[in-house]
């Protein structure tokens, strides 16, 4: 989701939402990096090198939370995984 701009990534969510109410117990699940908002070196060139190669730009929790909540989906929990990126599951709002 991170690699689309906000109106692009809300028209894939909204069309999963149509999905999601059309079949019972459906969940979201993407992988993603979690900006940590550090100004740590990784942080920083991770941000960049999305603004620069792929037009969009890495997301906080809560930037992620606000663009799923826009689509009708919530967050349940983000879970760390054996790297820098998060499972991050939504269900609908």
């Amino acid at each position: 989701m991170d690699d689309h701009v906000p109106a692009e990534g809300l028209r894939l969510l909204n069309g999963f939402r149509g999905y999601q109410l059309a079949v019972a117990a459906c969940r979201l699940n993407l992988a993603e990096h979690i900006d940590s908002m550090d100004d740590d070196f990784g942080s920083v060139m991770s941000d960049l090198h999305m603004m620069v190669v792929l037009g969009g730009r890495e997301r906080t929790t809560a930037e992620y939370a606000s663009l799923l909540g826009a689509a009708g989906l919530r967050i349940t929990h983000p879970i760390r995984m054996d790297s820098d990126f998060y499972a991050i599951e939504a269900v609908p709002d």
